[in-house]
């Protein structure tokens, strides 16, 4: 049997007290509602104990950790209460269709909130202010007040309010994400977050556990589910201990000249303010050495900072330049989820389409492509789903190759840099290791330097030569200076 959709039907057909044995390739990480289980000789036996109630008689916090996004996604379809939604199949990926997931979950029998791996997925509404107070007026709480005093809970300032979702950074997403959770808490027979601490700046986990608490408190029970290496701290998992890479450090510098960007504001339909980052810097230049850290609070603009590199967005005052030997050009950028740059397609399909009038470039991309599968294939024979799922035309399509093929796509350009934004998205600690250890060496190999942008640099510190960090300076400025890669 093979995917994760025939693993729900297998599960939904065993009767009650029956017992179901699965060949085990890898740890699971926690027992499933509604089954007992006992490993023995390499076989894992599951044996249903009822329909699966997701939830328990005692309130408690559940944390629960799986080796891939696929198990994690197959535990948050059970949890929900709609396990036949297609997980991760071809050019239809599980996110692609999210809103529609949380709303057919909204009317399961008991009402689990999903804080999904993506936070842009729990939104409906243009604004901060409307999300918020549509979620207070839901839990009959005056809207108007207690906006702002949610806010304020969350340490965001009160000017997000009119901001639109789509001009938040990932982390303030998804910081909005757990105060709407906590304005529904008393809404929801329980909560379920998932991965939540890739978006999430070290100094302000305290949210996370704070919003759990709360539903705690109201005798409701939380799942965090997380990837293996994922908040090691919580619950004292040991985080992975990765291998150090063979490359050189690349040298090259950051020349920036008071660089401000703007997301231009509107009127209609609904008002929101114009935002303005304004980046500074002690010096015209930083000179770094790749691998490159860029680590800061949520919100401070790092993303922004990013797509400026890139050339997605323009300057509306000053200019950013990147110097860097045996690479030219623009910036290219990888982004968190992976799934949205693919648009819908297999990798590839998608690099066959982004070099459909370029043979060369065609040929080359499949070429770096197929010396990226074969490298991770070599380090991650422990990883089934992950190395060797493959589309229906044969080739590689898990996430992780979706990752590799769009790395592949970039590194054909040689570009001035290669930032990695969040690149340990959907992926454990010694995936994301491993796939940024294996692209490094790769665009080393070409000349070209690599950002790696990250809340949780943990699992990248040996791999890391040079940090660049973003602070919130005065008058309202952002303030960038090499550091230290911190402990």
């Amino acid at each position: 049997m093979s995917g994760d959709t025939g693993i729900i039907s297998l599960l939904k057909s065993v009767p009650h007290n029956g017992m179901l044995k699965v060949q085990l390739k890898h740890t699971v990480g926690v027992d499933r509602a509604g089954w007992s289980r006992r490993e023995s000789g390499g076989e894992l036996m599951l044996t249903r104990l009822s329909d699966g109630n997701p939830v328990p008689d005692r309130p408690t916090i559940h944390i629960e950790r799986y080796a891939t996004q696929a198990e994690l996604l197959l535990r948050l379809s059970e949890l929900s209460g709609q396990p036949d939604l297609p997980l991760e199949t071809g050019a239809s990926p599980f996110l692609r269709r999210f809103w529609e997931y949380l709303e057919l979950a909204s009317t399961a029998t008991n009402k689990i909130l999903v804080l999904p791996p993506d936070p842009v997925e729990f939104f409906a509404m243009p604004t901060v202010a409307e999300e918020l107070k549509v979620a207070l007026a839901s839990a009959h709480i005056d809207p108007d007040a207690a906006t702002a005093d949610l806010l304020n809970q969350f340490r965001l300032p009160p000017s997000l309010a009119a901001q639109s979702i789509g001009s938040l950074s990932g982390g303030e997403r998804a910081l909005v994400a757990l105060a709407k959770a906590h304005a529904l808490s008393e809404e929801y027979d329980g909560l379920v977050m998932a991965s939540p601490t890739t978006w999430v700046y070290p100094e302000r986990r305290d949210m996370i556990t704070a919003v759990a608490d709360r539903y705690v408190q109201l005798q409701k029970s939380v799942w965090i589910l997380l990837l293996d290496g994922q908040w090691p701290e919580i619950d004292g998992c040991a985080a992975h201990t990765p291998h150090l890479i063979s490359t050189s450090a690349i040298p090259w510098r950051l020349i920036l000249s008071d660089l401000d960007v703007t997301y231009p504001g509107r009127a209609y339909p609904t008002a929101i303010p114009t935002k303005v980052i304004r980046y500074r810097s002690d010096t015209p230049s930083l000179d770094l050495d790749s691998p490159t850290l860029v680590l800061g609070d949520n919100g401070v603009g790092k993303s922004t900072l990013a797509l400026v590199l890139a050339g997605v967005l323009a300057p509306a005052k000053g200019s950013v330049d990147i110097l860097s030997s045996g690479a030219s050009g623009k910036a290219r950028i990888l982004m968190q989820n992976a799934y949205h740059q693919l648009f819908g397609m297999t990798p590839h399909e998608h690099i066959n389409y982004a070099f459909r009038y370029d043979t060369r470039g065609l040929g080359t991309t499949h070429e770096t492509m197929q010396e990226l599968e074969n490298s991770l294939q070599r380090s991650l024979t422990g990883f089934v789903h992950e190395v060797s799922k493959r589309d229906s035309s044969g080739h590689l399509a898990s996430l992780l190759h979706g990752k590799a093929a769009l790395a592949a796509e970039r590194l054909t350009e040689r570009p001035s840099l290669l930032i990695l934004d969040e690149p340990s998205w959907g992926l454990s600690h010694r995936l994301a290791h491993t796939f940024v250890a294996e692209v490094i060496t790769a665009a080393h190999a070409r000349g070209v330097p690599v950002a790696v942008i990250s809340h949780e640099w943990q699992w990248a510190k040996t791999l890391l030569r040079s940090a660049l960090h973003l602070t919130h300076g005065s008058e309202d400025y952002v303030v960038l200076n090499r550091c230290e890669v911190p402990e």
